[in-house]
């Protein structure tokens, strides 16, 4: 066994062809390439949404009035008349539809079952812009209106940080 020395250290390695030292900068770019890539991945947070929850044992008709000069920022029009006509909100347990969209005035009507949800996405944070402006609860003979966005957010329950429920009794 020969005696350490810098000699030794930079001497080529007969199975690789590599010296030590170029050995360890090869193994640092590849280790510092893993790093980047693997740390380059952006966060995607889930979307906020509300949940607008049917706990009667009456179907509710739910319509969502849509804010035409807020939606001009986001979607041209014929895109947005398209979005309008799909399925904006999902109905949890399958209990729920979408009965008819109007694209002149913008306003989506969903029909939801007894113990159902309708789930809204889309909702954001206090200072965030919303699509819709105004929801209609229709139950039988009773209507309630939440005409403004201030008046949606304070008569919603914040869950947690994306999740916002109304519960009709």
């Amino acid at each position: 066994m020969e005696p350490y020395s810098i000699a030794n250290c930079l001497s080529i390695d007969a199975r690789t062809g590599l010296s030590y030292k170029k050995g360890i900068k090869l193994y640092f770019y590849i280790l510092s390439l893993f790093i980047l890539l693997t740390s380059s991945c952006v966060y995607d947070p889930p979307r906020p949404f509300i949940e607008i929850c049917n706990k009667t044992y009456r179907n509710l008709t739910i319509e969502l009035f849509f804010d035409k000069e807020n939606y001009k920022e986001y979607w041209s029009e014929d895109d947005f008349r398209t979005f309008l006509i799909y399925s904006y909100a999902q109905t949890g347990s399958g209990n729920g539809e979408l009965i008819s969209a109007d694209t002149v005035n913008l306003i989506q009507r969903y029909s939801l079952l007894p113990n159902s949800h309708l789930r809204i996405d889309g909702w954001g944070d206090k200072d965030e812009s919303i699509l819709f402006n105004k929801i209609k609860v229709i139950k039988d003979r009773d209507t309630m209106i939440y005409g403004s966005i201030a008046e949606i957010k304070k008569s919603f329950t914040r869950i947690n940080g994306y999740l916002n429920r109304l519960e009709i009794n």
